[in-house]
């Protein structure tokens, strides 16, 4: 037996390395070629992933919103394949390795990496300078076997979390739904609000969001939610609630079709099929409320 042949024999993992950011259909096919190829070493399938994006760090001023917090890409790696995924902290020092030894940090170790599954355009290590043919240098020394992914592409456009963010903005919903292969969700906790819907007669559970997360723009949506509950179908508000007063931070409510029970301080994944609405200012709290009860009909019709 070769030397490269024992060194793939001895490893643990095959790695698809990349930031994952929303895990899209192109980071999908990633993680099922990860998956082939661990199955044909007998290893396990793994996700390498990053935190904080790079671009926080070198460049925070151009440093794009998320499209989905840490812990809910996490989750989602695992749902498409990665029996283990290991976040490593992007810091200053990290960011200066040169390329092999970028590659050394991920390989070694616990991780025992034995095949390397990347997009054709992942740059990585100091500059930026590493790239595809350094990793495929790198792994012929070790015996490391190598898979390179073309770009996943829809409708003529690269499947990329660029283009996921760029038709959150512009509210196309058919597109992001396609480019991720589902629909766009939130996972966090449930926090208290001013309790407006509650007030209405339309308890409203209030979803906590972080600044840095690209949102849909503001509206009113057809969707669904999920926690220890199940599932139902839902009306979802994204907005400052103009009709009550102006400068509110930006909220994110999912009213819960056919559900009574309390959701303060437990964690529920909230997703958007459709928008029924953008965000109005009425004359009135009772014309508000009339118009709720329009939109939760419509959730119910979309969603049904």
């Amino acid at each position: 037996m070769s030397k490269g042949a024992q060194s793939v024999a001895k490893s643990k993992t095959v790695a698809a390395l990349g930031i994952f950011d929303g895990v899209h259909l192109g980071h999908q096919e990633l993680l099922k070629q990860a998956s082939i190829l661990s199955t044909e070493l007998g290893v396990t399938p793994m996700a390498v992933t990053f935190g904080p994006h790079p671009q926080a760090l070198l460049r925070p001023e151009i440093a794009p919103k998320l499209l989905q917090t840490l812990r809910s890409r996490v989750q989602q790696l695992h749902n498409y394949g990665a029996l283990r995924v290991d976040v490593i902290p992007f810091t200053p020092e990290f960011a200066a390795l040169e390329p092999e030894a970028f590659l050394a940090s991920i390989c070694d170790g616990q991780a025992n990496v034995g095949g390397i599954v990347v997009g054709v355009d992942f740059r990585f290590g100091k500059g930026r300078s590493g790239d595809v043919n350094t990793i495929s240098a790198f792994a012929e020394t070790r015996g490391i076997a190598v898979r390179i992914v073309d770009e996943v592409m829809h409708k003529g456009i690269a499947v990329r979390s660029t283009a996921v963010r760029t038709a959150l903005l512009e509210n196309d919903l058919a597109a992001v739904t396609a480019l991720l292969g589902r629909n766009w969700s939130l996972t966090g906790g449930v926090v208290r609000g001013k309790q407006l819907g509650r007030q209405l007669g339309w308890p409203t559970a209030n979803v906590a969001h972080g600044n840095d997360l690209a949102m849909p723009v503001s509206g009113v949506y057809a969707g669904w939610a999920e926690g220890a509950f199940g599932r139902r179908m839902a009306a979802v508000s994204i907005g400052t609630n103009p009709t009550v007063s102006e400068g509110n931070p930006v909220t994110f409510e999912a009213y819960l079709l056919d559900f009574d029970g309390d959701l303060y301080d437990t964690e529920i994944t909230v997703g958007i099929a459709r928008h029924i609405r953008g965000t109005e200012k009425f004359v009135s709290l009772n014309a508000l409320k009339a118009r709720i009860a329009q939109d939760v009909t419509e959730a119910r019709r979309v969603m049904s």
